[in-house]
Formats: C-alpha cells, structure tokens, sequence
C-alpha cells in the first residue's frame, strides 16, 4: 500500500514539474496556419515565441534561445523571422532603457489578428476574395484527385506560395501538374521546378508554354515528352476546370 503512495506522489509531482510553466497556444492556430501561408518551421518558431513570451517577465536574447530550442542555425532563424515579418504575423521592435540598454521585443499582434479573420461570420480570409477562395478549391480539388488523398497542411502551404507568394495563375498551376501527372512524377518538389523553369522563362499562362514548345523546347523538356494520343486525352479532364 505504502509503496502505491509513494508511486502515486511522485506521479503528482512529475506532473507538476511538467506542466507547471504551461504555455497558452491558440488551438485555431494550430489548425490553421498553413491556411494562413505558414510553413512547419515558421509555425514552430511562433510556438516556441509563445512560450518565451509567456514565461519570461523580459525576454532577453530570443535569437540565442530560439537557436537552442531548435534545429535550426541562427541565419536561418534570422531568415524564418524576416518573413514572418514580411507576411504581416510578427513585428520586431528595438526599445531603449536606461538601466538594460537597447532591447528588442517580439509581437505576434498582426498574427492573432490574421487568426481573428478567419473566424466564423467574419467575411474573407486575409488577403483573399471570394474569387481567390473559389480558385483555391478548384485547385484543391484537382489535386487531391490527382494524388487520390487530401494535401498535407505542407503541401498546402506550397499551393498557397505558388497562388500568392509567387503569383502563377491557377491556369499555369494545373498545366504543371498535368506535366507531372503525364510523366508520372506526382511530386511537388517536380512541379515547382517546372513552374520555376517557366517563371525563369518568363512564361505565365498555358498558351505560352505551347507557343514556347512550337518554337522549339529544350532539350531536357523535349526527352520527358510522352507522344500519343493518349497525352491528348488524359489532358482533356483539365478543360472542365480551367479553359486555355
């Protein structure tokens, strides 16, 4: 009996060395941030912002803690913080004190904002109209067919980055998938390199990279080509989506 208490106590006060610093992270975050464009690092350094926010009455050197609590070098932390800035969720502000000297403070105000947005009865999400939200089903939608399962939040993070950080229409989107599909490279790393290739080329719709392979394409698109009636067919199922 006395040996169950023992075990019961030490039980209570593990759990109580647990979870006694608890930090407070919005579940609608958690289920939402690759809606909101943020990749899996970005996430992770916004939760460990919340825990250093939290527990701590005046963070001191983020940067130093962030590179301790990640597996991460401190350029690239630098590099995660810049664009969580640059997307609107974070703001870095240095303040001066008399008795700490300068100080840099962390906020994440612009990202519970974004958050406040896509919360039910409020209209739109943060930077996109109807419009777009009816686009990025469609795209979805053709994907997750394509793939036979629904996207990962990653992979939905990257169709969120072509659509808006990288600004390929929709249109030009679905034709590198019917490449990848056609070549049987169901990949995203395969189908952002040909966006990339087509970006780099100047190229924005589906018209001009048939215009572009009239003209003669490079030798490295021309060797993945599958000629046949067969290509023709199966890339008739995009015309219902998007006409080109």
């Amino acid at each position: 009996m006395g040996a169950n208490q023992d075990e019961s106590r030490m039980g209570a006060s593990l759990e109580w060395a647990l979870f006694r610093q608890c930090v407070t992270i919005p579940g609608r975050f958690l289920k939402t941030y690759a809606q909101l464009g943020l990749s899996d690092l970005e996430a992770m350094l916004i939760v460990h912002l919340f825990g250093i926010i939290q527990t701590e009455e005046k963070p001191s050197s983020v940067l130093e803690k962030l590179e301790s609590y990640m597996a991460c070098d401190k350029e690239a932390i630098q590099a995660l913080i810049a664009g969580l800035i640059e997307k609107g969720m974070l703001a870095v502000t240095d303040t001066f004190d008399f008795e700490q000297g300068y100080t840099t403070e962390y906020n994440l105000d612009g990202l519970f904002m974004k958050l406040a947005q896509l919360e039910p009865g409020v209209k739109g999400q943060p930077g996109r109209s109807t419009a777009d939200n009816e686009e990025l089903k469609k795209l979805y939608s053709v994907f997750e067919q394509e793939f036979g399962r629904l996207l990962s939040p990653m992979e939905t993070s990257q169709v969120l980055e072509w659509y808006y950080g990288n600004h390929y229409s929709p249109e030009l989107i679905l034709e590198a998938l019917k490449r990848a599909v056609l070549r049987g490279v169901l990949n995203f790393r395969y189908i952002d390199s040909i966006l990339r290739d087509w970006a780099r080329q100047r190229i924005k719709s589906p018209r001009q990279v048939a215009a572009c392979e009239k003209q003669g394409a490079p030798r490295s698109e021309k060797a993945t080509q599958h000629p046949g009636a067969g290509v023709r067919s199966k890339a008739k199922k995009y015309e219902d989506v998007y006409l080109t």
